[in-house]
Order: structure tokens, then sequence, then C-alpha cells
């Protein structure tokens, strides 16, 4: 009701400013924007709709189902030697595995690329990124890199390494042997 009121003082405001405006026109007009209107309020009930349809399916997806769920002391052994072997393996499986994920030096095949006379460059590209790098002592090699990762989940660290003399691969050790 606000809105045809507005609309209708709107009109009449214009109609006074202007001298050729008919009563049809005007007619036309608020007709037009009256459709509009309806328009624009179906639109706001359809996206409302959907918005309450969504905010149902959120609070449906995050909801748990307390069955699924399995508690920490289902899955521990109770005796407290076995609870620590269980641990330390689990913690060994997770450093593994992020040792595992740490680029291609992992992978026993890229070692099998690996030859003499390969620059910094061609080595981190087979290998990627060492561990550490160091100067070495010895006076045949400049610098090595290390690879190293507990490769196979058995809580020691394995390890590669890669020598360089005059920016070259000198020699090269795999860490699976």
């Amino acid at each position: 009701m606000h809105k045809y009121f507005f609309l209708i003082i709107f009109s009449s405001i214009s109609v006074w400013g202007s001298d050729a405006v008919s009563n049809k026109e005007l007619l036309v007009k608020i007709e037009l924007i009256s459709n509009r209107v309806k328009q624009l309020e179906q639109r706001i009930q359809s996206v409302e709709k959907e918005n309450n349809q969504l905010r149902k399916e959120i609070v449906k997806s995050t909801q748990t189902d307390a069955s699924k769920l399995t508690s920490v002391a289902q899955i521990l052994p109770s005796d407290p030697d076995q609870k620590k072997s269980f641990l330390d393996k689990l913690r060994f499986e997770i450093n593994s595995n992020a040792d595992k994920a740490a680029g291609p030096c992992v992978n026993p095949e890229n070692w099998k690329k690996m030859r003499k006379r390969m620059s910094y460059y061609e080595v981190r590209k087979v290998l990627g990124t060492p561990t550490r790098i160091k100067p070495s002592v010895k006076p045949n090699i400049e610098q090595i890199y290390y690879y190293s990762g507990d490769l196979n989940a058995d809580g020691s660290q394995e390890e590669g390494t890669v020598n360089f003399s005059d920016k070259r691969v000198v020699s090269f050790e795999s860490p699976f042997g």
C-alpha cells in the first residue's frame, strides 16, 4: 500500500512539472512499475526459499552420527607395553609418510637415473631439493647433497648422498641400497 502511495505522489509531482503527460500514460507507467515490483518480490521469495534449503543441508551435513565415531580407548591396547609399541609404530608411520611425500628423492627409480658427471641442476631435477647441503672436508669432494628420511617406517633415518667436485657428480649412494 505504501508503495502505491509513494508512486502516486511521485507521479503527481512529475505531472505538475510537465504539462504534456496524460493520465493514461501515468497509469501505464504505474502498471509497469507495479509488475516489476511483483517480479522482484517473486525472485526474493525464491532466493529466500533456496537459502533456507541450503541452510538445512548444511546443518544436516555437519551433524555427526555418534554410532560412527570410534573412541581412542577402543583403538589403543590396554596393556602399557602394547600401547607404547602401537604409538611408536603409529609415529614412525606418520613420519615415514611425511618423508615419502617430501619429493622425488624417495622414489628408487629416480636414484637409478643418477649418473656421474651430472650438474647441480640435473641432480635437483631428478631428486629434488636435498635435505641438507654441506661442504666436504675431503680434498676431492667440494659439496655433498644429503637426502634423508624414514622411508620404510622402521624408526631409523635412511640417507642418500650425492658428492660433487667441479660442480659435477663424482659419486652417489642411494638410500635404498
